[in-house]
């Protein structure tokens, strides 16, 4: 659904599957992803904040965040996060 444009029926679903399993990386990185998307940044942020402070080198989540603050127009703060995950 995310990939067919389907943000907002994505989004539901991926916070479907998170009330029963809070700590699923997955459904975690593909909700920061959607909401990356959808422009709500804010949301995003904080999505790939909670999976950092479990897992601090969770590749995916870095590149979301990444993306984030590129988005944001923080570039120095986004070289830093991709650095991380290449590292």
């Amino acid at each position: 659904l995310a990939w067919s444009g389907k943000l907002a029926r994505a989004e539901t679903i991926f916070r479907a599957i998170l009330a029963e399993q809070p700590d699923n990386h997955d459904a975690l990185n593909m909700l920061g992803r959607v909401l990356t998307w959808q422009r709500q940044l804010d949301a995003a942020s904080e999505v790939y904040g909670n999976i950092l402070r479990s897992t601090p080198s969770n590749i995916d989540a870095l590149l979301g965040q990444g993306d984030v603050e590129r988005l944001q127009e923080r570039f120095a703060d986004a070289r830093s996060y991709y650095e991380r995950a290449l590292a």
